[in-house]
């Protein structure tokens, strides 16, 4: 009768041990997840978020033999979108001396079924705010599709077309490692640009990636990377976030850290201030209840020990 009553207790003592063990495993991955998820964040910008449109002064007449011709080639482009993310071509079906040229690209970590719906939407609003220009070129965040009335393959164009700037990064003592991985981060862009046309580029809390239209030979294609990173260097090496848009190529990068992030943007100085102030509480609190998670967690570790004993 005691042996059955001791190897009771001991059945119980093991399955307590066994409780309080996998409510460990529990807690330990829920914080661990938890402090992930409010130190970092990653960039959930729209493929098809708007960054970009420029058209000629000049107007093509309605119904005209160019008008035919790019109206053909925009529409051929457009069912190439679903089976490539690249695409140049021209059309002169209507009239020889009228001939149009067009392009449209994707980024490389685009889906094709997500790089068609971008260039359908980058058609659509050409259509709205280029409508009968000649020449236009429209950006969205993840394609771009542009078209002419004279040939632009494989000429190199580094006018400037847009540059944003995020909010300053923090002041000493943190701002000089901050700023040493923003440095490596765009040094490996102009290093790598030489080789591919689409680079992508990370060094502690930041990330980048450049890209050249995809016509371009890659001696200019490194020549407009390295001229977009200098601008980013000039103009936002003190941010947290930057884009550069020049002619045949851009370049961006921005934080990965949630302290720091901030996209680009034309909002207004009041929004800004609104918006950083509503991340920074949001920061605190998750802090607060990380700290909170840790106390649960070290107190399980000492009870666990307690009953072990």
């Amino acid at each position: 009768m005691t042996t059955s009553s001791s190897s009771f207790s001991s059945s119980s003592s093991s399955s307590s041990s066994h409780h309080h063990y996998y409510l460990l495993l529990f807690f330990f991955f829920f914080f661990m997840s938890f402090i992930s998820t409010t130190t970092t964040t990653t960039t959930t910008t729209s493929p098809t978020t708007f960054i970009y449109a420029g058209c000629s002064q000049s107007k093509y007449p309605p119904n005209s033999p160019y008008e035919q011709n790019l109206n053909s080639l925009l529409s051929t482009l457009s069912l190439s979108s679903s089976l490539t993310l690249f695409s140049n071509s021209s059309s002169s079906t209507f009239s020889s001396s009228s001939p149009a040229f067009a392009l449209f690209q994707c980024l490389p970590s685009l889906p094709l079924p997500s790089c068609s719906s971008c260039i359908h939407t980058s058609l659509s609003q050409l259509s709205s705010l280029c409508s009968s220009a000649t020449s236009a070129t429209i950006l969205l965040h993840s394609c771009l599709l542009r078209y002419s009335n004279s040939s632009f393959f494989g000429h190199s164009d580094t006018t400037l077309l847009l540059k944003n700037c995020g909010s300053s990064l923090p002041s000493p003592p943190f701002s000089s490692d901050i700023t040493t991985m923003l440095d490596t981060t765009l040094s490996q862009l102009q290093t790598s640009s030489s080789s591919s046309s689409y680079n992508v580029a990370g060094a502690g809390y930041f990330q980048a990636e450049s890209q050249c239209d995809g016509d371009l030979s890659p001696k200019s294609c490194a020549e407009c990377v390295n001229l977009a990173v200098r601008q980013l260097r000039n103009a936002c090496g003190g941010a947290v976030a930057g884009d550069v848009y020049l002619g045949r190529c851009f370049a961006r990068f921005w934080s990965i850290n949630a302290l720091y992030s901030h996209t680009p943007s034309s909002s207004s100085s009041s929004s800004s201030s609104g918006n950083e102030g509503e991340k920074t509480f949001a920061i605190l609190i998750g802090l607060m209840a990380g700290i909170a998670l840790l106390i649960v967690f070290l107190t399980f570790i000492r009870r666990a020990a307690t009953d072990g004993k």
